[in-house]
């Protein structure tokens, strides 16, 4: 009894001890309390996004970009701003899992070509199945990191079919 006290106790110290060592390169709050939080282990090439709910882990995904079997995809576009031409920066993190399809999105823009005002950021989580969207958790506040750019493209492979 007492030994598997001690190995319960040692797996929680462990994976306590793992997760601070965890490198958060983007994550966000969203309108519904949620975490959205992606890590990346440059040095074993891990990719991981996790949903948090009430701190604790609802949904974690790891993706391992040392072989082919690709979990994460990006895709994105930039436009460049002028005057006859708004700027905008789309961008988005897929993956399946489970059967559902899970796209983290972030859209930035300027409004009227002669204001050259900024507009929100729009970021988020879609969630869906077999082409029908379950749910989409709107971000909040972008606690580490961001999207914008082509933040994503030196880390994980292009979608093709996007």
């Amino acid at each position: 009894m007492k030994r598997t006290i001690l190995l319960i106790l040692l797996n929680i110290l462990t994976h306590q001890l793992v997760a601070q060592e965890d490198n958060i390169i983007y994550s966000f709050t969203t309108i519904n309390n949620k975490v959205v939080q992606l890590t990346y282990d440059e040095t074993n090439r891990i990719f991981i996004f996790r949903l948090i709910s009430t701190n604790r882990i609802v949904i974690e995904v790891e993706d391992d970009l040392r072989d082919n079997n690709n979990v994460f995809y990006v895709n994105g576009y930039h436009r460049g701003g002028g005057y006859n031409n708004a700027a905008m920066d789309y961008n988005d993190i897929v993956f399946s899992h489970n059967g559902f399809d899970y796209d983290i999105y972030y859209v930035w823009s300027v409004g009227e070509e002669k204001t050259n005002k900024e507009t929100d950021r729009i970021f988020g989580l879609s969630i869906s199945k077999d082409g029908v969207e379950i749910c989409d958790l709107r971000g909040l506040k972008i606690i580490t990191g961001e999207v914008y750019g082509w933040s994503f493209f030196d880390i994980l492979p292009e979608a093709k079919d996007f």
